[in-house]
């Protein structure tokens, strides 16, 4: 049965007792066939008597709504944006540049700044509304607002804001449901997050995809390969071709090409690979190939790490070092305060040690001889 083949029938077959085999379009287009569809299928169905198409991985029912909401969630994600992007128009339209004082146009204060308008209140009661930390003058600010929507405008904005805000709501509570989903597996979550790059939704987003056995890939270059971040490997005559990247699953390479972008902006061994691969083979190039490096080291992580109770530990950057830094002392200054460290060793004379008799260890009294 090919991948793309309804999964409600798939999943009526499993259900009876039949054995289903999900074949990739690709191995079966490479199996010789007899020119019709009815010989093909009898020719893939005794193959399949003796075990020799190799049957793509299909995730346990139980991970089919984790992948569900992790889908939705993107698509969510596209819709929100494209909402914004209407809101930014029509200020546009009407005359509100409010793009020119702020960067975010979903930020506090531009959500503020609309509610204003759309209560019909001044420029100058609109402006007062303002956060503080919004980099803008005043001045540039009352600008922006100068243009009156008036009452159709207004009502038109009222409707957008509104489909922004539900689109928001909608994806907080996709969110929550996908994290509550896969959270029972808790410490799978905790170290995806430890690579960087990887926060707490995208780790999640790319753990669905894959599902809850990464050993069904055998080895991390097979998993870059059914994620579509592989390069190609077409040669022929000793001559390279082509290396363009071979099709694969769209959801988890559109997030890890997300992650990509936020791990060369990390400082770790990722952005130091980023910038070097960009000198050399482009942008575009380099945001695959740190995909591809992300996925596998995830694919380690999940095989090698999580079995052995360890974390991710960056080859550049060690994480730990600036968070020690920051609360050793004040550790230390707890610690003296509760009476948890030891005092103070008393330094011993050189002298008066060597009329001591030879003792195997140190005393009870924690005594130290003095290098004076």
């Amino acid at each position: 049965m090919p991948e793309y083949t309804s999964k409600t029938l798939q999943k009526a077959l499993a259900s009876a007792g039949v054995w289903v085999v999900a074949l990739n379009p690709r191995l079966a287009k490479n199996i010789p066939g007899r020119e019709t569809d009815m010989n093909d299928s009898l020719r893939l169905a005794q193959l399949g008597r003796f075990g020799l198409p190799r049957s793509s991985y299909v995730s346990p029912p139980e991970f089919a709504r984790a992948r569900h909401l992790s889908r939705l969630n993107q698509i969510i994600t596209r819709d929100l944006a494209k909402s914004g992007n209407r809101v930014i128009k029509y200020l546009v339209k009407l005359g509100e540049r409010l793009d020119f004082v702020a960067r975010d146009v979903f930020g506090k204060s531009v959500r503020i700044t609309l509610e204003a308008i759309i209560a019909d209140e001044t420029p100058i009661e609109a402006a007062k509304r303002v956060h503080a930390r919004l980099k803008a003058r005043r001045d540039e600010i009352l600008r922006a607002l100068a243009t009156d929507p008036g009452d159709k405008g207004r009502a038109e904005l009222r409707r957008l804001l509104e489909r922004v805000v539900w689109r928001e709501r909608r994806k907080a509570n996709i969110e929550g449901e996908l994290l509550d989903k896969l959270k029972p597996p808790f410490e799978i979550l905790d170290r995806l997050e430890t690579i960087p790059g990887s926060g707490g939704i995208s780790a999640a987003s790319i753990h669905a995809e894959m599902g809850p056995d990464v050993t069904a890939y055998e080895t991390a270059d097979k998993l870059s390969e059914w994620a579509g971040v592989r390069p190609g490997d077409n040669e022929s005559a000793a001559k390279r071709m082509s290396g363009k990247t071979a099709p694969g699953d769209r959801w988890i390479r559109r997030t890890l090409c997300e992650r990509a972008h936020a791990a060369a902006r990390t400082p770790s061994h990722f952005a130091r690979a980023f910038k070097g691969i960009r000198a050399r083979r482009g942008y575009k190039r380099a945001v695959v190939a740190i995909a591809r490096e992300l996925l596998q080291t995830m694919f380690q992580t999940m095989f090698f790490l999580i079995s052995k109770n360890d974390v991710y530990r960056d080859r550049v950057v060690d994480y730990a070092a600036p968070f020690l830094k920051k609360v050793l002392p004040r550790w230390v200054v707890a610690l003296k305060n509760l009476g948890r460290l030891p005092s103070q060793p008393r330094v011993v004379p050189e002298e008066e040690l060597k009329k001591r008799p030879p003792q195997t260890g140190l005393s009870s009294a924690e005594e130290t001889p003095s290098t004076a």
